[in-house]
C-alpha cells in the first residue's frame, strides 16, 4: 500500500470488509531512516487511530477477561 493516510485507510478498509483484522508490512531496503521514521509516525497517528478507537490495548483486554 501506498499513499496519503487517507489513501492507505481506504486501502485498508477493502481488508477490513472481508474480515483481515491485522497486517504485517515493511519498508524498500532503499528507504531511509528519516522516511522510515516519518512513515511509521504517519500511520501510527492518523491512520491506527481509525481502526482502533480503543486505547487500552487488546491484550490487556484479554489478560482481563482469562483472570476474572
Amino acid at each position: 500500500m501506498c499513499g496519503t493516510p487517507d489513501e492507505i485507510c481506504e486501502q485498508l478498509r477493502a481488508y477490513e470488509k472481508t474480515g483481515v483484522d491485522q497486517l504485517v508490512f515493511g519498508f524498500p531496503h532503499n528507504m531511509t531512516d528519516d522516511d522510515a521514521r516519518e512513515c511509521i509516525e504517519l500511520f501510527g497517528t492518523k491512520v491506527i487511530p481509525e481502526f482502533d478507537r480503543d486505547p487500552v490495548h487488546s491484550t490487556t483486554h484479554y489478560r482481563q477477561s482469562v483472570l476474572a
